[in-house]
């Protein structure tokens, strides 16, 4: 049984990793609509950096409308887990989320 668990545990490890080093490549071709991708900087299950200079590459090489936008300070979560009364979500992300929809849909820009 212990052999059996560790083989398991083993093939979930390395389809985790295989999963862990992608970024997001086939997305971005297929779609002929405004994006946003939100990143952490403490992100321990995405690839930030080179997720963020793939989609920069990609923005300016096929001309897509690609926002970029990177959290400091916050994990995977996009939450702030410091503090019994502020613990949730980053309010810059909830807020930063309903401007760029509202500016997608008016097609004017939205004030901070």
């Amino acid at each position: 049984m212990k052999s059996i668990l560790g083989k398991v545990l083993k093939a979930f490890a390395l389809l985790l990793s295989n999963f862990m080093d992608q970024v997001p490549r086939p997305f971005p071709w297929a779609v002929n609509a405004p994006m946003i991708y939100r990143f952490a900087d403490a992100d321990i299950n995405v690839p930030t950096k080179r997720s963020v200079a793939y989609l920069e590459s990609f923005r300016r090489e096929h001309e897509k409308d690609i926002d970029i936008v990177l959290f400091d300070g916050v994990g995977h979560a996009m939450a702030d887990w410091n503090g019994i009364f502020t613990a949730g979500y980053v309010p810059q992300f909830l807020g930063l989320l309903g401007s760029w929809f509202a500016e997608q849909v008016s097609g004017e820009p939205v004030g901070d």
